[in-house]
């Protein structure tokens, strides 16, 4: 029996403004269809720029150390979903890697658009794609 032999993995950097990019994608486009509402809990540190580009503030919390985007999925939900935060940020991009290399593929060679987005988004809220 052959053995696949041994592993390798590489670590990959992210920018903000990358990681912004991919919300945008998500937020004006690609979840829309299964977010309800969202709220936001606002960080000490409320500028909303990267790199002298100013971004909305659903692209700009969640990057933030003490900001978060809360994600409502029903009406009804109390609490919302999941806190979209870094340590929520940095997950879903391990499983979008790990679960979804296609989509982790476009999103290296920078050709990310709104479902490349909401598959992200979903990794950081569901750990897993639940819609579409």
């Amino acid at each position: 029996m052959a053995t696949s032999g041994p592993k390798f993995s590489v670590e990959t950097e992210f920018t903000s403004l990358q990681i912004a990019e991919l919300l945008c994608c998500a937020f004006e486009g690609g979840s829309n269809y299964w977010i309800d509402h969202i709220d936001y809990s606002e960080p000490s540190d409320i500028s909303l720029e990267i790199d002298g580009d100013e971004w909305p503030r659903y692209c700009i919390y969640p990057l933030r150390v003490d900001g978060a985007v809360k994600i409502y999925v029903d009406p009804d939900d109390d609490p919302p979903k999941r806190d979209l935060n870094i340590d929520s940020l940095r997950s879903g991009l391990r499983i979008m890697h790990e679960k979804y290399a296609q989509h982790f593929s476009d999103f290296l060679s920078g050709d990310s658009d709104a479902t490349t987005g909401d598959v992200f988004l979903q990794c950081c809220i569901f750990d897993e794609l639940v819609y579409g």
